[in-house]
């Protein structure tokens, strides 16, 4: 969803008043004073509509944001309103550079037994979500392995829960009805 664009072009001076009397400025990160909301951005109630703190601040100082453009805290402080520590990006550069699992996946060069995620051993395995890097060592060192223990390759789906996957020789002997029994 986007975010509400406000024009600040005709800003009363009480409106600025109103604003900044909720900055705490320091050396480095303005500390918003005023509300903050569960995801850890400052809110300031504007002209009928709460707006992000840092995008008022963004939009003061600087200009309206792009459409289709997300701001990112460089300082990776969600109450920081210093518009020199905000920078326009996309969602995508905007969610890469972060903290989240999304950022820490992206970043790693190997997978978790160590095989590297580069050349012939990565796979991107097509998802709906965009592409999933699969390691190719580690999908051949688990065929192996179900290939000695006969076939059975545990795997493990969307609910955490593992089930068994079940070759063809697996198949056709079924525990219990050997020969037509």
């Amino acid at each position: 969803m986007e975010p509400r664009q406000v024009e600040l072009d005709h800003l009363t001076q009480k409106e600025f008043s109103r604003f900044f009397a909720k900055v705490e400025s320091g050396p480095e990160c303005w500390a918003w004073r005023g509300h903050i909301k569960r995801t850890g951005y400052g809110e300031f109630w504007f002209r009928g509509h709460n707006i992000k703190a840092h995008r008022f601040m963004y939009l003061f100082w600087r200009g309206k944001i792009p459409r289709g453009r997300v701001l990112d805290h460089l300082c990776r402080n969600r109450w920081c309103v210093n518009p020199r520590h905000l920078d326009v990006v996309t969602n995508k550069e905007n969610i890469l550079r972060g903290e989240g699992p999304t950022a820490k996946n992206t970043k790693k060069t190997t997978c978790q037994r160590g095989h590297p995620y580069s050349g012939d051993n990565l796979y991107l395995r097509p998802d709906k979500r965009g592409q999933i890097r699969v390691c190719r060592q580690c999908q051949l060192d688990e065929k192996e392995a179900a290939r000695r223990a006969g076939g059975v390759l545990p795997r493990k789906f969307k609910n955490g829960k593992q089930a068994q996957w079940r070759g063809r020789r697996a198949r056709q002997a079924k525990p219990g009805k050997e020969n037509g029994k």
